[in-house]
């Protein structure tokens, strides 16, 4: 393949690791909402459905998106055997200086997995720890 077009490949996965997160993110803020409104008026059962349901598309959306970065890598190194072989372009360079360093990716990740587990932890947290709120003040 040519520089320009595994670049644009690159590109186009790149583009799909961040719509996965996105979609996460939009997972993660409606489990979270969840937890904060509803927590009092779910009974045990309800309560361990949604953490289910919220681990299990968390692990595939997880798995999604370390496919898509293994796919990533592959291009990436298929980029780097060209550099090898020829000059390319100040931006496949820069994509390869990049995509060697690991701190940002480890950042990344902790930030994403602290992130999981606070959010797994938050309703549970909040239907045993949260104080009960007496809605009826005053007499009837």
């Amino acid at each position: 393949m040519s520089e320009q077009e595994l670049f644009e490949l690159m590109a186009a996965r790149a583009d799909v690791n961040w719509e996965i997160f996105q979609f996460w993110s939009g997972i993660t803020f409606a489990y979270i909402a969840v937890s904060h409104f509803a927590a009092r008026n779910l009974n045990w059962f309800i309560i361990s459905v949604l953490t289910v349901l919220y681990a299990s598309l968390s692990i595939v959306v997880y798995q999604m998106a370390a496919n898509n970065l293994a796919v990533l890598e592959g291009f990436t190194a298929e980029l780097q055997a060209l550099s090898d072989s020829a000059e390319v372009s100040a931006a496949s360079e820069a994509w390869l200086q990049i995509s060697t360093t690991t701190p940002q990716l480890v950042a990344f990740s902790i930030a994403t997995m602290g992130t999981f587990a606070c959010a797994l932890l938050y309703l549970p947290y909040n239907c045993i720890f949260r104080p009960i709120v007496n809605t009826h003040s005053g007499s009837t």
